[in-house]
């Protein structure tokens, strides 16, 4: 696999995901899953324009026929109240993929794709339980290097020589 990029969603280089609903924290996150994700992108959070619509996040890039590793980090960083509630299912290519998902408060929670995927839209779409709408903190993307030819040849193996010595 080879990085494509690591993103923070709500970057304001990324202005398509920028609203003025998007929300930030300066609270502490616990980032220290395994992935580490940067603690600036965890504090803040995009949300759809239209609390009723998807959020969507586009997966592609310049390689063609090119296929995804999608690591996507979460992370509820608003205080809710009793009566509030976030949950979401999430979409590849329109079809189901995760769900119903709840962000953990103040911790980061990273979902990540076991298969590659093809190049299209991650959406976010809230349930029928949820009273708030989905959020999105950070994705890294990943795509897969295929090599035409093999790395190293066999008879580089030392296990193969030593197993013909001893045999």
């Amino acid at each position: 696999m080879a990085l494509l990029g690591r993103l923070d969603v709500c970057s304001t280089s990324r202005t398509v995901f920028r609203f003025p609903q998007d929300i930030t924290t300066s609270s502490n996150i616990e980032t220290g899953n395994g992935y580490q994700p940067p603690l600036r992108a965890m504090r803040s959070a995009c949300m759809p324009a239209n609390a009723s619509l998807p959020l969507s996040f586009p997966i592609n890039s310049m390689v063609p026929d090119a296929r995804y590793y999608v690591y996507a980090h979460f992370a509820e960083i608003q205080e809710l109240e009793a009566n509030q509630s976030r949950e979401f299912n999430i979409y590849t290519n329109g079809s189901y993929y995760a769900g119903p998902y709840s962000p953990t408060n103040l911790f980061v929670d990273t979902l990540y794709s076991p298969a590659a995927l093809d190049a299209g839209q991650i959406y976010l779409e809230r349930t029928a339980n949820s009273t708030l709408p989905p959020i999105f903190n950070a994705v890294e993307l990943y795509t897969v290097k295929e090599f035409l030819q093999l790395q190293t040849v066999y008879t580089d193996d030392i296990f193969s020589k030593t197993w013909i010595i001893y045999a």
